[in-house]
């Protein structure tokens, strides 16, 4: 296991470089290149002070800070996407069923987020499983009531926003838009807002919200024009599918069906078997709406 020197010195390095801020500029009026080197590389700790200087000088938060640290260093959420993420994969419902029992015993508010979750990859797996009403009626209720969006609540909401009501699903991302700088001071939680605006996107398409989801892409390809692409491989397959989609929705059935096409294809190599199976089934959703034949698999 890595020192939690190594992890705060490699998490700050990434962020710092995800900003475009040379090492110069890091340790400007805080400390010498060398001791931020040492620092980053992992060969020693640094004072409070002196962090709190860094960070500053890097435009990141302590909390986002942290809340990247916890990428490395595994939490509660984490090990909770790790465990759902292993048995879904594994097809192993009974293990996922019991996970949602002891959440559904719950008293938090918040813990609706992993009830719906589990409840829709349980869904998949089980066609004769059906998410209950109340299960969406107490996510938007919580949904409403967010102040803070931490990475964690980010990421639920990631997985379950194209199962949400169309409008409540707009409702929501609007007001993270209208909070976005929060979302840019890192390049994780930039990540979490493109790949929100890239799922509700696909949602708008699919209820005809065409408007919307045109701004929507927009937003999520502007914000993946500000890095190198190659930092968003996944998000440009994402984007290719539901652009696909849009055109299909519109009428321009050919160049639809070649981008959605070419995107499900794109997902193959990821080896992601929750990923994979979601944009297959996505393709064939959407031909089945427009009146085709599914080709999806061929």
């Amino acid at each position: 296991m890595k020192s939690k020197e190594k992890i705060y010195g490699k998490v700050f390095k990434e962020l710092r470089l995800g900003q475009g801020i040379s090492d110069k500029e890091a340790c400007k009026e805080v400390c010498s290149r060398s001791t931020l080197c040492r620092f980053e590389t992992g060969e020693s700790d640094i004072g409070l002070s002196k962090f709190a200087g860094l960070i500053e000088n890097i435009h990141v938060s302590e909390e986002e800070y942290f809340a990247a640290v916890k990428n490395y260093e595994p939490n509660d959420s984490e090990i909770f996407f790790q465990k759902t993420k292993r048995y879904y994969e594994e097809g192993n419902i009974n293990v996922l069923k019991k996970m949602l029992e002891e959440f559904r015993a719950s008293t938090k508010e918040e813990d609706s987020l992993q009830v719906l979750m589990l409840s829709l990859l349980i869904s998949n797996l089980d066609e004769n499983f059906i998410v209950p009403d109340q299960d969406l009626e107490n996510v938007s209720d919580y949904l409403m009531n967010i102040e803070t969006w931490s990475y964690n609540k980010m990421r639920l909401l990631i997985s379950i926003i194209d199962r949400l009501n169309i409008n409540l699903a707009c409702s929501v991302t609007r007001d993270l838009l209208k909070i976005k700088k929060k979302f840019l001071i890192n390049e994780y939680r930039k990540t979490q807002l493109i790949r929100l605006l890239l799922n509700v996107s696909y949602s708008c398409v699919r209820h005809g919200y065409m408007e919307d989801a045109s701004v929507f892409l927009e937003e999520a390809e502007a914000l993946m024009a500000t890095q190198r692409i190659e930092n968003y491989i996944t998000e440009k397959y994402c984007l290719r599918f539901v652009k696909g989609f849009f055109f299909l929705i519109l009428g321009e059935t050919e160049d639809g069906m070649t981008l959605m096409r070419k995107a499900v294809d794109n997902f193959s190599s990821t080896e992601d078997k929750e990923i994979i199976e979601r944009y297959e089934r996505y393709y064939k959703e959407a031909l089945e709406q427009v009146g085709m034949k599914s080709k999806a698999g061929e």
